[in-house]
């Protein structure tokens, strides 16, 4: 944008050596296996991506807000209004769908992607111009007096008095990161112990809440004794009929994209996951060590016979970790744990898409994960598929076998060396490529994004106009 271009071609290789630049740049002389796998970009839920940037802001303290001198609704009603008028302009620009007069008159604004106080307030009408000028000052790169090089993972833009965004989803991953990070920076250690402690709640109350949508016998926060005078937590557990499926939800940040070098990326991961990981290998040995479990709280009480139950662990992760969450056993072989059950890594929107699927397909969700760690102990420094849902796809497509599924089925990979490293493309029936990544998340975005149409007015203040012409359109580019 700064330099200019001739012409696409011209564009398109700025793009290239920019690229080439940074990658050279990150690989720090020594190839990083790490850091090169977190430079590709993953599917992304959009939706999902603002529910948690909806869920931090309202555990966020009212003090932050006075500082910040914009109300904490305001900042939700912002970050909503640029979400859905870039959502509305890409089904418009490149939908090539028709639209009618009148939801022309209320949906669009400005179509180069530009968008000011004019565009906001067509979604929100609440919204004055010195609450989207506090909001751009605290988040918005300013090209005019900035260079590129000056980026620090920024992704909302300003150009002269205009504003955009290039990419949704990763926009609200920005908000949600640096809204935490300006909390840091001016809140005392005790008001970033409260917030850390309401968000973690927050997180764990939204899982259970999508999860019991699918099971229904799930439970909430249950305690153990694994001795007469020590109790201990889990988060969730679901007990069917031959597994008893434990899960443990964090809440805390991690950004990977900035790191330079794999023992950063290390040294993150570890810092992230070792605490729930310790969890379940607590609760993982209580059940293997006793010939009766039992869990409960004041509603409820799951108990059985150990020898009944296969133990299955599960880390859900707020933030995620896509890249590496379903190889996250091949960093160290302590993350299997010394009583030889994996525990297994992934982020809540993938579990969340698993769910769905299974729930659609008439399977368990242990079906799947019993299944994953079967190959984890058989493979231990295998390296699958570098995204779950895309193995999700894999491993579960009986219709029509993967080389992955067919591979381990027949015991193929032991032909191999123990470390292989599995990449895998995907193919319809015309050849196209397509990721089931994708594919899935789309189904759970659009699942929320009806629930927030119903909900928009009534929650978040947006217009309801906007709101029924938006709806209207995108659900006939839907249908089409």
């Amino acid at each position: 944008l700064q330099e200019g271009a001739i012409d696409k071609t011209d564009l398109e290789n700025k793009i290239k050596r920019y690229d080439l630049i940074e990658f050279q740049k990150r690989r720090n002389v020594d190839y990083q296996e790490l850091v090169s796998e977190f430079m590709a970009e993953q599917p992304k839920s959009k939706l999902l991506t603002f529910m948690y940037v909806d869920l931090i802001v309202a555990a966020l303290p009212n003090s932050f807000f006075e500082k910040l001198n914009l109300e904490r609704k305001r900042l939700i009603q912002i970050t909503l209004s640029i979400m859905f008028y870039n959502l509305f302009l890409q089904a418009y620009i490149y939908g090539e769908k028709p639209i009618s007069t009148t939801q022309r008159k209320w949906l669009l604004g400005r179509d180069d992607f530009y968008l000011g106080i004019d565009e906001i307030k067509k979604v929100c009408w609440q919204i004055e111009k010195k609450d989207f000028d506090i909001f751009c000052e605290k988040y918005a790169f300013n090209l005019g007096n900035k260079k590129v090089s000056e980026l620090k993972g920024e992704k909302f833009y300003r150009n002269g008095d205009k504003y955009f965004v290039l990419c949704i989803v990763e926009f609200l991953e920005y908000i949600l990161i640096k809204t935490e990070r300006l909390f840091k920076e001016s809140c005392t250690n005790e008001e970033f112990s409260n917030y850390q402690r309401k968000k973690g709640f927050a997180f764990e109350e939204f899982v259970f809440s999508q999860f019991k949508g699918f099971y229904k016998n799930a439970v909430h926060s249950v305690y153990y004794y694994p001795q007469k005078d020590k109790v201990a937590e889990i988060d969730i557990l679901l007990q069917e009929e031959n597994y008893l499926l434990i899960i443990e939800c964090k809440s805390g940040t991690i950004e990977l994209k900035s790191a330079s070098t794999d023992e950063e990326i290390r040294k993150k991961i570890d810092n992230k996951v070792k605490k729930a990981y310790n969890t379940l290998e607590n609760a993982n040995n209580y059940v293997a060590l006793n010939e009766r479990y039992k869990f409960s709280n004041k509603s409820n009480v799951v108990e059985g016979e150990s020898k009944d139950k296969e133990v299955l662990c599960l880390h859900l992760s707020m933030y995620p970790l896509d890249a590496i969450s379903s190889n996250v056993h091949v960093l160290n072989e302590k993350y299997i744990g010394e009583s030889g059950n994996p525990k297994i890594t992934m982020s809540f929107e993938h579990f969340l898409s698993i769910c769905l699927d299974c729930y659609v397909r008439g399977m368990a969700i242990g079906t799947y994960l019993k299944q994953r760690k079967k190959n984890i102990i058989e493979h231990p420094q295998a390296h699958f598929d570098n995204n779950e849902l895309d193995l999700y796809y894999q491993l579960t497509n009986k219709g029509n076998k993967s080389m992955l599924n067919e591979s381990l089925e027949n015991g193929i990979l032991g032909n191999f060396n123990e470390d292989i490293r599995i990449v895998t493309t995907f193919h319809d029936s015309s050849g196209k490529e397509f990721r089931p990544a994708s594919e899935m998340l789309k189904d759970i975005d659009n699942r929320i994004l009806y629930s927030m149409f119903k909900n928009a007015k009534s929650q978040y203040g947006l217009n309801k106009r906007y709101m029924i012409y938006l709806n209207e359109y995108l659900l006939v580019n839907t249908l089409d």
